[in-house]
C-alpha cells in the first residue's frame, strides 16, 4: 500500500484517513488472537510514518510524537489500539455467562498454575512488559499498568494459595524465575519462607534441603544461589537472614520422606520442609 500511495497525488488528510480508518482497523482485526509488542508495532508502522512525512515534505528525523499528538494530525498508534482492543475483548469474555466465558476463566486458572503464582493473575500480576511469556493474555497483563488499566474481581476469584508471605516470583529476577519454573513446580516451592529454618531466623543450606528431599542433586541451582545473595546478611560466613526477611517461628513438622523415601505427596499439599 505504501508503494502504491507513494506516487499518488493525495493530501495529508486523505492519507491520514486511509491510515486511521482502514489500515489500523484491518491490522487490529487480523491480529485479534496475537499480542504484538511495542517494538513490532513500531516496525510495522515505520513505512506509513515515512510515507506521511514524505508527503508533507518533512525531514525523516522529525520525532514521531509530532504526528501522533492530538493538536496536529492524531496519527493513531497501532500498539495502543491493540492493547485497548484486547483489554476490552478480555473483559467481555470474562463477563460472558456462556461457554466462551467459562473457557476464559479456565484459561486464567491454568495460567496461574503454569506460572506457579500464589493468587489469581487478574488480581496480582507480578511480571513486567520486559518479560516475554509467549501468551497473549499474559503479555497483555504485563503491559496494562502502563495504560492505567486493571481488573476489579470478586473475592471468589482470588484462589489464594497459603503457605508463605513472599512468593519467589516477587523476589527473584523474572528471567531466572522463568528458567527455574519447572524445578520449582516439581519441588512444590512457591514461597521463600519454605526455605527458612523453623525459628525463621536462618536460611537452609542446599544440603539441608537434600536431607529432606534426597532426590535433589548435589549441584546448587542458580536460583538458590541468587536467593542467598538477596536474603542473607553475610552469604559467605553466616546463614542468618537480613532483618527485613526474618519470619515468625512455626511448629515443627515430621518430615516423613526421610524415613519413607517412596512416599508420594500430593501436588496440592504445600509443605515448609
Amino acid at each position: 500500500m505504501c508503494n502504491t500511495l507513494k506516487y499518488k497525488k493525495v493530501t495529508d488528510k486523505q492519507l491520514l484517513y486511509v491510515f486511521n480508518a482502514v489500515v489500523i482497523p484491518r491490522l487490529e482485526y487480523r491480529s485479534q488472537l496475537v499480542f504484538l509488542s511495542e517494538d513490532l508495532c513500531s516496525t510495522l508502522m515505520a513505512p506509513f510514518r515515512k510515507l506521511f512525512k514524505h508527503k508533507l515534505n518533512l525531514n525523516q528525523c522529525i520525532p514521531n510524537a509530532i504526528l501522533s499528538t492530538n493538536l496536529l494530525y492524531n496519527f493513531h498508534s497501532l500498539y495502543e489500539v491493540k492493547v485497548h482492543s484486547m483489554f476490552t475483548n478480555l473483559v467481555c469474555l470474562l463477563n460472558d455467562p456462556n461457554l466462551a466465558g467459562l473457557t476464559t476463566k479456565i484459561r486464567i486458572r491454568q495460567l496461574q498454575t503454569h506460572l506457579h503464582l500464589a493468587q489469581c493473575p487478574l488480581i496480582d500480576w507480578p511480571f513486567q512488559s520486559s518479560t516475554q511469556l509467549k501468551d497473549n493474555i499474559a503479555d497483555l497483563l504485563s503491559v496494562l499498568p502502563k495504560f492505567n488499566l486493571s481488573f476489579e474481581c470478586a473475592s471468589s476469584w482470588s484462589n489464594l494459595i497459603k503457605g508463605g508471605v513472599h512468593p519467589l516470583v516477587k523476589v527473584l529476577l523474572h528471567t531466572l524465575y522463568i528458567k527455574s519454573l519447572s524445578f520449582l513446580k516439581f519441588q512444590r516451592i512457591m514461597f521463600v519462607e519454605q526455605l527458612f529454618s523453623y525459628d525463621g531466623i536462618f536460611m537452609m543450606t542446599w544440603q539441608d534441603r537434600r536431607l529432606i528431599q534426597p532426590s535433589l542433586t548435589n549441584n546448587v541451582p542458580k536460583w538458590f544461589t541468587a536467593l542467598e545473595g538477596l536474603l542473607l546478611s553475610s552469604p559467605h560466613t553466616s546463614r542468618r537472614l537480613l532483618p527485613c526477611w526474618i519470619a515468625s517461628s512455626r511448629p515443627l513438622t515430621f518430615p516423613a520422606t526421610i524415613f519413607f523415601q517412596n512416599l508420594r505427596i500430593p501436588y496440592g499439599s504445600w509443605s515448609f520442609c
